[in-house]
């Protein structure tokens, strides 16, 4: 009998996937595991890397990835009584993580998800390692998540359900039964947190389990934070009416406010002179995308019904879907 199925969507993830799979098979726990890999296409050393492990190995097509399908799919192939998802770059921080992951659910029979610790990597953007301290999945702080009811949560401000709803498949499991019921999202971007949505407010809980944690954080470009802030403000403005800059006004003032605070934390790095000055002016770029994203991601789904300008189907049809 298998207890915990892991599954894990690859494409390109040679950098990190030898030590996640290393530390995935040095794990010590009371119970059998299965590790199933769906990789999406992958051209570099990740087919070679997966060979040296005993994972199950399944292949699609590139054009038929989805966050929340591909993870679907792997959970429909497998056996285990709870489901782990686990990104490509998320190393489990030592051999006992998935015991300890797992046996939160001992905790509360009403506990439908937890989610894990991620520690950021050394010697990367500090805005980065900060941003990931400072954030929810950062904390050192055991809790459990739920809403005391629909009425109440539906009274919330966009900003106050944001953020009472928080799970993240980077690293995380479920209960197979609940998944029955209730599969993640095929949506574009973001299926984890609407899954959580969707659990808490059928009356489950979710669980931040900061004893399981797993090494994680990326230090990315410009143009991926504008592509990621976009999509994910597209989903955050649908489900919770969320619109952080209404105007172009407060898009002004954020975009200066952000490169203020983003400067600052460089500056109190322990970076060189010469790494300090690059990653400052590359946090400029940075704060300009994201907001830009952000601001766009909303108005893209505030005027849906409306037509749309040229900008904006360029940025949705050769920016977004292209890249």
């Amino acid at each position: 009998m298998i207890s915990v199925s892991i599954i894990i969507p690859t494409k390109n993830g040679e950098k990190y996937l030898d030590r996640v799979l290393n530390m995935l098979f040095s794990q010590e726990t009371a119970f059998d595991f299965e590790v199933i890999i769906i990789d999406s296409g992958s051209k570099d050393k990740t087919l070679k890397i997966i060979k040296k492990y005993p994972a199950q190995l399944i292949k699609i097509r590139p054009r038929e990835f989805g966050h929340g399908k591909t993870r679907n799919y792997g959970v429909g192939i497998s056996k285990g009584k709870f489901l782990v998802f686990l990104t490509q770059d998320a190393i489990p921080y030592d051999k006992y993580w998935l015991n300890n992951l797992i046996s939160t659910y001992e905790l509360d029979n009403k506990i439908a998800g937890v989610y894990c610790r991620q520690i950021p990597r050394a010697f990367e953007n500090p805005v980065s390692v900060e941003g990931i301290r400072n954030w929810v999945a950062g904390k050192d702080e055991f809790q459990i998540i739920s809403i005391e009811s629909v009425e109440k949560f539906n009274k919330l401000s966009p900003i106050e359900k944001r953020l009472k709803v928080n799970f993240d498949n980077v690293a995380s499991a479920i209960r197979r039964d609940l998944w029955e019921k209730f599969p993640l999202p095929d949506s574009q971007f973001a299926s984890d947190h609407q899954w959580g949505k969707t659990i808490l407010l059928n009356d489950y809980k979710i669980a931040f389990q900061p004893s399981a944690p797993v090494i994680h954080s990326h230090d990315r470009s410009p143009l991926y934070e504008f592509k990621r802030r976009f999509i994910d403000h597209k989903v955050n403005y649908n489900i919770y009416g969320l619109q952080l800059f209404p105007n172009k006004t407060s898009l002004i003032k954020g975009i200066l406010g952000d490169i203020k605070n983003k400067t600052k934390t460089v500056l109190k790095s322990n970076l060189n002179s010469i790494f300090k000055l690059y990653y400052i002016f590359k946090n400029i770029l940075i704060s300009i995308a994201q907001d830009i994203g952000t601001y766009l991601g909303a108005k893209w789904e505030r005027e849906k019904k409306s037509d749309k300008s040229k900008m904006f189907r360029y940025i949705e049809n050769k920016i977004i879907k292209g890249g």
